[in-house]
């Protein structure tokens, strides 16, 4: 199985750009909160990368990441194994883009 290339900083910063900061989030700002890291989760950017932009620690993300692995139904987590299509919101991979050694 081919190894996904980690986003680079400018790809986190355009898909997290629409999203406030956490200190400037307004109304029902603690939902937003989360649905803005599952968002950023199921789209494969680092925990690190989403505390950045949020401007939370890397501890509180992964805290709102694991109440919803517990609220998921049965025994499956709720992201295992999500293409990384949704970070491109639907695009496949530019197929000019090498993949990075590791």
């Amino acid at each position: 199985m081919p190894k996904v290339p980690e986003p680079t900083p400018q790809e986190v910063r355009d898909f997290l750009s629409p999203i406030s900061h956490w200190s400037h989030l307004k109304a029902n700002a603690e939902e937003q909160y989360r649905k803005t890291i599952l968002a950023a989760y199921a789209a494969r950017i680092p925990i690190v990368h989403i505390a950045r932009y949020t401007g939370t620690s890397p501890q509180a993300v992964k805290k709102v990441i694991d109440r919803q692995n517990d609220k998921a139904t049965g025994e499956a987590p709720a992201f295992q194994n999500m293409p990384r299509t949704g970070y491109y919101r639907g695009q496949q991979l530019p197929p000019s883009r090498s993949v990075r050694a590791v």
